[in-house]
């Protein structure tokens, strides 16, 4: 996988991470950055931003957070909600007097890391050894294969068969929104995008590569690679380029390395 893939990845992947029903806050782990306060222009609370982005020796950008992350869940958040709302819905099968039980998640990935890579590399070292091409472990995992229900099973889950099952009443939108209610029991409504913050960062990359200060900072990367012999206008030219072969050439590494130290 290159960084030119990393975004449609993370993309598939924080599809995946929609708050259903509820929303917690995040504090911030001991040891992290001083923190500055972003206000959002519509008056809504303000949120608590790391501000010390690159390590100071070696200038890494490591835990580099973006303001909509405060409003997406945590991994553990989103594998707590997510157990929880398979538990409720095997509950609800099991009711109905039906064996087949959905299978609880074991992890949920963190693709924290890959806000460090927006703009490309940022770490010599995985330049040097990679390019412009994401480490296999820094790549984001494949989204898990869907679990393969029998019919009834799985219009008893969404709520797509019969309205009773065996003199009992399915609930309406099936297992599934019966689960999903009971989650959001006490919370606030939920929300009418789950998937909103997501979406929104997603939609942002042309607004941001166009904006004032972006440019000037692209604007001086381009003149320090310049002077390093290679001409790209941004970064992101650098990092979209079709860098040939299954592995990175001497040219993309050295590209790739000059890249980092403009950085």
């Amino acid at each position: 996988m290159t960084y030119r893939q990393l975004g449609s990845a993370a993309a598939a992947l924080l599809a995946a991470l929609a708050v259903a029903g509820c929303a917690t806050s995040q504090q911030a782990a001991p040891g992290a950055a001083p923190a500055s306060a972003y206000a959002h222009p519509s008056g809504a609370p303000s949120i608590a931003l790391k501000t010390g982005y690159a390590d100071p020796a070696t200038g890494t950008v490591k835990d580099f957070q973006l303001p909509l992350d405060a409003y997406r869940p945590t991994p553990a958040q989103k594998l707590t909600l997510d157990n929880a709302r398979i538990a409720l819905e095997n509950s609800c099968l099991r009711s109905f007097g039906l064996s087949v039980q959905l299978p609880l998640k074991a992890s949920e990935p963190d693709l924290s890391h890959l806000n460090a890579g927006l703009f490309g590399p940022t770490d010599e070292q995985a330049a040097r050894a990679h390019g412009y091409r994401l480490p296999q472990s820094a790549a984001p995992a494949p989204a898990a294969s869907p679990v393969n229900l029998p019919q009834d099973a799985q219009q008893l889950l969404t709520g797509s068969g019969p309205t009773e099952v065996g003199g009992k009443a399915v609930p309406q939108g099936g297992c599934l929104g019966q689960a999903n209610r009971q989650l959001a029991q006490g919370g606030p409504p939920a929300p009418r995008d789950p998937n909103y913050a997501n979406n929104l960062a997603a939609s942002l990359g042309s607004t941001v590569d166009a904006d004032p200060t972006v440019l000037a900072v692209q604007q001086k990367w381009s003149t320090c690679m310049k002077a390093a012999g290679f001409t790209f206008a941004t970064s992101i030219d650098a990092m979209t380029n079709s860098w040939p072969g299954a592995a990175p050439s001497s040219t993309e590494i050295a590209t790739a390395t000059a890249d980092v130290h403009c950085k």
